[in-house]
């Protein structure tokens, strides 16, 4: 058999260019538009030819040159090891060299030049401006990745929404909950609360990705306006906020933990509502009133973080005449657009491209009047909403899939005595007394507790009545303590076994009143509540929970 390689490292094969018969062992060793191919540098060759041109494990590009493997080649790992080994010697390169005398230091096949177009990642042998995308799997810590370097996400991969969890973070009695945004990491989501006249910037945290939020604090914010919506940039060291017709704010701090610096308005925006940053701070998204019109997106820019907003733009979408834009949301890559159609209350998907965003279809799966918030990563997002929402209170939260429909959560497991909540994570059933509040505290099991309620949907799913998770408590302890609360102690503070924020209550009037002295525990249910002794005795209600992961 005649070798090919011994035929190509001596020049003596048709279609080989030698360079000066200088023989090679990588691809610098050889001229601009030359490859090193068999020991010799070689810059022809044709797909019938190649095996002789360029030899055993190499193909034509459609440049005519030969594709090898990398410098110093050696064993492949894997496809997808990120390093910078060779392609697998026994099949082609992923994607042709494109461009005469570049390099290829990642090994995918592409050869890329600088001053051109580079290879967008050559840590990894799988990306190149020649792959095809991957929609992210559907898992809460996958990193969206741009395989194609076209700078967008996933692109020509569907949004598809699971079913929708309430979050609850709340730190104190606000009837709404607007404007989530979330951080880099997302174990952090600002949103803001408002209470009567009133709303407040407020976060809350998680220690993990697959753990429920903890109780939301408020975060104090100088001068300017109060946020009646705001936006957190992805790196938390930028807010922007404000109110329709009070125009918008903005106030940085050095670092996550520091305090925001003192509040300056943002010129230009005296009728600018519901802000929204885009994820690398260099787009204002928001909604103007204007007379005769509805509202209508508008957009400031700015070339970077540490100049000054530019004057606003109108951000025009097909359909934009039919009751106004509300609430902008984008995608991390800037490509997807959420915006709530004011007049008929739907949320609707949007995409750019060079001539503007266009439509894609309505959110249905999220309910109507949302104010939505993709977390970075692409697989959950966060929102508010008015109306057409399951039950409970708060924050929603939904698993964002972009590689097929997701999966269901599976149920909570429930007694057959018990009640489910819609979403089939909560689970209530009743246990029958005599006991006292401490015994009921046990009487639930390992993994539930003693009911606590959050909204009038929730308490209207409880079985009977008996001891609730409710007491009058210290913040430092978890049992019942005195000074007993009454409706004329002043602060007078009542909380859940499981600290979970006391947001909503329903006493019976004059209740809390501590009549029988030392009713320091909660009894109650769907009906009205009543404060009692908790050495008393009484039935439990219980409930078990379940946080969704995936």
């Amino acid at each position: 058999m005649v070798n090919l390689r011994a035929l190509a490292l001596s020049c003596a094969v048709l279609f080989v260019g030698c360079s000066g018969g200088s023989e090679c062992t990588r691809n610098s060793d050889c001229a601009a538009g030359q490859f090193c191919s068999g020991g010799a540098c070689t810059t022809e060759c044709t797909p019938e030819t190649v095996e002789v041109a360029c030899g055993a494990g190499f193909s034509c590009s459609s440049f005519g040159m030969c594709v090898s493997p990398p410098d110093a080649p050696g064993p492949d790992v894997g496809p997808r090891d990120a390093g910078g080994d060779a392609p697998p010697f026994d099949a082609p390169p992923t994607a042709d060299c494109v461009l005469a005398g570049g390099t290829d230091a990642d090994g995918d096949g592409y050869c890329a030049a600088a001053a051109t177009e580079p290879d967008c990642n050559d840590g990894a042998s799988d990306v190149h401006p020649n792959a095809t995308e991957v929609c992210t799997p559907s898992r809460l810590n996958a990193v969206p990745v741009d395989e194609n370097c076209d700078g967008e996400l996933d692109d020509g991969c569907d949004w598809f929404f699971g079913e929708v969890t309430s979050v609850i973070p709340a730190g104190s009695r606000h009837t709404q909950r607007l404007s989530p945004t979330v951080s880099d990491d997302g174990l952090r989501v600002y949103f803001t609360g408002h209470g009567g006249a009133t709303s407040t910037l407020h976060l809350a945290e998680r220690p993990t990705l697959d753990a429920p939020f903890a109780a939301a604090v408020a975060v104090p914010l100088s001068g300017g306006t109060e946020p009646d919506r705001s936006t957190v940039r992805r790196d938390e060291l930028e807010i922007v906020f404000g109110g329709c017709g009070r125009g918008l704010w903005r106030a940085t701090r050095a670092s996550r933990l520091a305090p925001f610096g003192p509040s300056e308005p943002i010129e230009g925006t005296a009728g600018l509502c519901d802000p929204f940053l885009s994820f690398d701070g260099l787009e204002l998204f928001g909604t103007q009133g204007i007379t005769g019109m509805g509202f209508r997106l508008h957009v400031t820019r700015r070339a970077s973080l540490a100049e000054p907003f530019g004057p606003l733009e109108t951000v025009v979408l097909p359909g934009d005449d039919v009751g106004g834009l509300v609430g902008p949301t984008l995608s991390a890559d800037g490509q997807t657009l959420f915006a709530n159609a004011a007049t008929l209350g739907r949320l609707y998907q949007f995409e750019r491209t060079d001539a503007g965003f266009v439509f894609v279809r309505e959110l249905t799966e999220l309910g109507r009047r949302t104010t939505l918030a993709i977390a970075p990563s692409g697989s959950e997002a966060f929102f508010s909403s008015s109306s057409d929402q399951p039950w409970a209170a708060g924050l929603w939260r939904a698993r964002v899939c972009r590689d097929g429909p997701c999966d269901p959560y599976p149920a909570v497991t429930c007694p057959a005595t018990g009640v489910r909540s819609p979403d089939g994570l909560h689970c209530y059933w009743r246990v029958a007394g005599p006991m006292t509040w401490g015994n009921a505290v046990s009487a639930c099991g390992d993994g539930s507790h003693l009911a606590t309620v959050h909204s009038d949907a929730e308490r209207m799913l409880l079985p009977g009545s008996g001891w609730l998770g409710g007491y009058d408590n210290d913040p430092m302890i978890d049992l019942p303590v005195l000074p007993d609360c009454t409706v004329a102690t002043p602060g007078c503070v009542w909380g859940w076994v499981t600290r979970e924020p006391w947001t909503y209550d329903y006493w019976a009037p004059n209740e809390p009143n501590n009549a029988g002295a030392g009713e320091n525990a909660l009894e109650g249910g769907p009906s009205l509540w009543n404060d009692y002794q908790s050495g008393a005795s009484s039935g439990a209600v219980c409930e078990r929970e379940s946080w969704p992961t995936w």
